[in-house]
């Protein structure tokens, strides 16, 4: 576990304290009670930046988004960041520097975690677990490689937009890029619930309650954290899917 403190955040207030109290931080978006914040994140930054980042996040359900404040805030960011504006920010990371926003990354999981999942019971994990004769550490090598690849992706890219000159929101070039990681994550939400990007709501939510119930931690209780962690990464692809189609 870091050492770093991951700081809750529970209104748009506290989230302004916050930015204003630090240089450079990443806050994480959930629509949950539970940050789920990379710890693998936050010992690549430890490396680079030795300890100058900080850490924070919200739950997006206890965020009242409809005060004009919070919709200033919103439009804001959105237009530093290079995205549309939306009603509510949709869930990930997001990338500050002196409170304002430099990058936004949804840190969506890898579809094939699925693959994973369905075999971590069977021959997945029984491969790498041949050499200490333990399964159960064969699936968490599995689930580690997992969050490491995810975590490597919200690095390279907030890395890179942290290197870079003048200030957010400054380049067409700096915004098509937002624009494809946005996208790219995106399309790794729909096909991690195993539906077509033209998929209609209905079919959407019925792909993630399918998903829930077929691997839903209670379930799986030798492994529990590690599906419930599966639960909550289904949540968030239909929770960024759902944001994505928010009317403006």
């Amino acid at each position: 576990m870091s050492e770093n403190i991951i700081q809750q955040l529970r209104t748009i207030g506290d989230l302004l304290l916050f930015l204003g109290g630090h240089r450079v931080a990443i806050v994480k978006a959930v629509h949950s009670t539970q940050p789920n914040f990379s710890n693998s994140l936050i010992e690549l930054f430890g490396k680079q930046l030795k300890g100058k980042m900080s850490y924070g996040w919200i739950n997006l359900d206890e965020i009242d988004f409809n005060t004009v404040e919070a919709r200033l805030l919103i439009q804001k960011w959105m237009s530093q960041i290079g995205l549309r504006y939306r009603k509510r920010i949709p869930p990930g990371y997001y990338l500050f520097k002196n409170t304002d926003a430099f990058g936004y990354h949804p840190g969506t999981v890898d579809p094939q975690i699925q693959a994973l999942f369905t075999l971590v019971g069977g021959i997945g994990a029984i491969l790498v677990g041949l050499a200490s004769k333990d399964a159960s550490q064969g699936f968490d090598f599995f689930a580690k490689s997992f969050e490491m690849g995810q975590a490597a992706n919200v690095y390279g890219f907030f890395s890179k937009r942290l290197g870079q000159q003048g200030r957010p929101g400054s380049s067409e070039r700096r915004s098509r890029q937002q624009r494809q990681v946005y996208n790219d994550e995106l399309s790794k939400a729909y096909r991690l619930l195993g539906v077509p990007r033209n998929a209609s709501l209905t079919q959407i939510r019925r792909a993630r309650l399918d998903l829930l119930k077929k691997f839903h931690p209670d379930k799986n209780r030798d492994n529990f954290d590690k599906y419930n962690r599966l639960a909550q990464e289904i949540n968030h692809a239909y929770e960024l899917i759902v944001n994505s189609r928010e009317s403006t």
